[in-house]
């Protein structure tokens, strides 16, 4: 199993669950930010920002779903 970092959660950081389709939004503390939707692709989540530009795994980020 992948570690949580290498993933995207189903649930944002006030615990409200975050489905596939729903608008989400990636951020950092050094002011990063990314809005997007969760998307399911060959069996994995991705945050999908647009057409040709996905996130994998949030890193050390935070998700907040939008």
């Amino acid at each position: 199993m992948n570690k949580s970092t290498q993933r995207i959660p189903t649930k944002d950081i006030l615990g409200n669950k975050i489905k596939v389709g729903e608008k989400a939004i990636i951020f950092s503390e050094h002011g990063t930010h990314y809005e997007g939707i969760i998307a399911q692709i060959g069996g994995k989540r991705w945050f999908q920002v647009d057409e040709g530009f996905r996130i994998g795994g949030i890193g050390n980020c935070l998700i907040i779903k939008g």
